[in-house]
């Protein structure tokens, strides 16, 4: 699942919360992935991470560490799950 940003002005960190029916799906994990925006201006963004984990739902967060709020378009977040079963 990629969380994606448009018409961003000045943004310096995210949270998001993604709720998911923990009986079709495990979440596995958080990443960057290709070109996050919040590093492309120069900055960076070494604060990705879980914020907090439940059953069904889970929240991630990423703040620039050092570098110029960024506006624009892009990409916060990857975050990877895995299928438990077949999916329709």
């Amino acid at each position: 699942v990629r969380i994606r940003a448009e018409e961003i002005e000045d943004l310096k960190a995210f949270g998001a919360v993604l709720d998911y029916d923990p009986r079709i799906v495990q979440f596995l994990r958080v990443e960057n992935g290709p070109g996050p925006l919040l590093e492309s201006q120069g900055g960076e963004a070494p604060l990705l991470n879980v914020l907090s984990q439940t059953p069904g739902e889970v929240v991630v967060g990423n703040g620039i560490t050092a570098g110029d709020p960024v506006s624009g378009r892009g990409l916060l977040a990857e975050l990877t799950f895995r299928a438990l079963g077949p999916l329709n």
